[in-house]
């Protein structure tokens, strides 16, 4: 079946043709009439052959569109040609097939139809609009630099500057794309996009120091406060994450100190491991030994699990802990993360429950967290063989925020109202302090 306005556009031919029939001249005195009904009709046929042309056309490109919001690339992209091959002078169904492919993954076509429109003298913005994009998702970050400079220049839009600064990023060239962010919110100081960016290229950040101490105290009755502080060193190897920690404690009246690695190496798109190898060095406080693993899969935007397990090996005994865990993230940056730990020592299980609300400002790289437990775990981390059957309630509150562009302090306090003996109970006071210097 004809498309309508191809029907109009024949309708419009015949009448031309039938009014340059050969020896029409010789028709019967009626031929001045019917020359006139005949121009009537040509005419009346254009008007319809326009609005044909252009209605359908218009119903037929909603469809197309209907289709892409509905995932349907390969049908939206379909209707989108025969549009274009139609209607070649309309502009508007190239740019949405060329958006259509870069929804398909399919670059290259993309950039073909988009190029002839922005190689003319006055390219349309969406075309450099959808280049743009483009370009950034297919990972040409040259490309896009390039496109983003000429929309900028035209149409003086700080989204492309933006577009740029992610290029840039994206080719570790992080202090020219903090320059172009810069530039941004000196003329928008509001501009949530580039302070989220700016926050994010600074996150990538490779090295920091960590400087912690963990005071715990305790009342009714009272005893001789404990003393914790590490000193830690992070950077990438790679693209593995990897944190090198030297700690020192004071406990029980004794001293002694251990060295851990951590890792953090992805294992696919939405997953990632976390792993811990340390020894101590001089003293009975610390395993002699402690390994761990904990796999993090994020199901969606929303969801992420985990398990993992720790094994500790002290001189008395060797303990093994197991965990898993269940993180939901909502829109609004509040994430609320539920830890069940299992605890196996000489023979007897142990448990307790962890539970944290976080509330984060990615901007600013601040959050507020609040901490609840319950169970036999001490706070933080194991330092010695002291697992009973006893257990404690612990409520605790955490903050982070930046005091300078590359400092960061995090105050962490919680309360714990400890059974220290079978039905015997005490105050205990956990006030911790961590410092991260990040290298510019």
């Amino acid at each position: 079946m004809l498309l309508p306005w191809v029907q109009a556009n024949l309708f419009q031919n015949l009448l031309a043709h039938l009014y340059l029939i050969p020896g029409s001249s010789d028709w019967s005195p009626y031929l001045k009439e019917m020359k006139i009904f005949l121009w009537v009709c040509l005419l009346v046929g254009t008007i319809f052959s326009s609005t044909a042309q252009i209605k359908p056309a218009e119903i037929t490109f909603a469809r197309a569109r209907e289709f892409a919001v509905a995932g349907d690339y390969a049908q939206s992209i379909k209707v989108l040609e025969i549009l274009r091959d139609s209607l070649p002078q309309n502009t508007d169904y190239s740019i949405y097939l060329a958006r259509v492919y870069g929804w398909n993954k399919d670059y290259p076509a993309a950039i073909t139809i988009l190029k002839p429109l922005i190689d003319s003298v006055d390219p349309p913005e969406e075309a450099l609009h959808v280049m743009v994009n483009t370009q950034l998702w297919a990972g040409n970050y040259e490309e896009v630099i390039k496109y983003s400079n000429l929309a900028q220049l035209k149409y003086k839009n700080s989204y492309y500057q933006i577009q740029k600064a992610r290029a840039l990023a994206a080719l570790n060239r992080n202090d020219e794309a903090e320059d172009t962010l810069q530039e941004v919110l000196r003329m928008e100081p509001d501009n949530k996009e580039a302070r989220a960016l700016k926050t994010q290229i600074f996150q990538q950040r490779t090295e920091h120091i960590a400087l912690s101490y963990l005071n715990t105290s305790f009342s009714d009755p009272g005893f001789k406060p404990w003393h914790l502080a590490y000193l830690e060193y992070k950077r990438d190897l790679g693209k593995v994450p990897v944190l090198a920690r030297f700690n020192y404690a004071d406990l029980f009246e004794k001293q002694g100190s251990l060295f851990e690695v951590d890792a953090y190496p992805k294992t696919g798109k939405n997953s990632y491991l976390y792993l811990n190898a340390g020894a101590a060095l001089n003293t009975p406080l610390f395993p002699k030994f402690r390994g761990g693993i904990e796999y993090f899969h994020s199901l969606n935007k929303h969801f992420e699990i985990s398990i993992g397990s720790k094994y500790l090996a002290f001189e008395e005994t060797d303990v093994v802990l197991l965990n898993a865990g269940l993180t939901y993230n909502t829109k609004n940056n509040l994430s609320l993360n539920y830890k069940p730990y299992f605890t196996q020592t000489e023979g007897d299980w142990l448990t307790s429950h962890s539970l944290a609300l976080r509330i984060t400002n990615p901007i600013k790289e601040n959050f507020v967290q609040i901490d609840l437990q319950y169970g036999s775990i001490p706070f933080g981390f194991v330092t010695s063989t002291a697992f009973t059957d006893v257990t404690s309630l612990r409520l605790g509150l955490q903050y982070r925020f930046r005091l300078t562009k590359n400092i960061l302090v995090q105050p962490v306090f919680m309360y714990e109202y400890e059974e220290y003996f079978p039905s015997m109970y005490r105050n205990r006071f956990n006030s911790q302090l961590i410092t991260i210097l990040r290298f510019l």
